[in-house]
């Protein structure tokens, strides 16, 4: 993890080449790599990470919506061959901001995307009420 001194044209409060706020954690002996899900609070969107514990690679699997945190973290190894992750989200427009006394935003974590991205938020999960529930399928059982 690694903070910055000043946030990000985002408004990231964290490095987002890095790990911030790790929450969920499952490792895949199988795959030799660990996953990672972030909790909120130092990216604007956070990821589910990846890092291989043998070359030292850490990438970003998927980035679940803004404004919430990974959550039900699983790694299965062998299913007919194969690998699966499994991963869900929780809180979808979760906005962290700061608002007067009128109700303007007036800074905060996602007060440089709420405007454009809570419309999109609450047309596709039900008006900030529901989530979502997915999986990597087909992972190969040797890296």
């Amino acid at each position: 993890m690694k903070n910055l001194k000043t946030p990000d044209e985002l408004g990231n409060l964290a490095h987002p080449d890095k790990v911030a706020n790790p929450d969920n954690l499952k490792f895949s002996e199988t795959l030799r790599t660990l996953f990672i899900g972030e909790r909120r609070g130092l990216h604007v969107n956070n990821f589910l990470w990846a890092y291989n514990v043998d070359s030292g690679q850490l990438s970003r699997v998927c980035p679940p919506r803004p404004a919430r945190k990974a959550t039900g973290l699983h790694a299965v190894d062998h299913i007919n061959g194969f690998a699966y992750i499994m991963s869900n989200f929780q809180h979808p427009g979760d906005w962290e901001l700061t608002t007067n006394a009128s109700g303007e935003v007036t800074g905060g974590l996602h007060a440089k995307v709420v405007q454009k991205l809570d419309p999109i938020i609450r047309a596709n999960y039900r008006n900030r009420y529901s989530a979502a529930v997915g999986y990597l399928a087909g992972l190969p059982q040797k890296v």
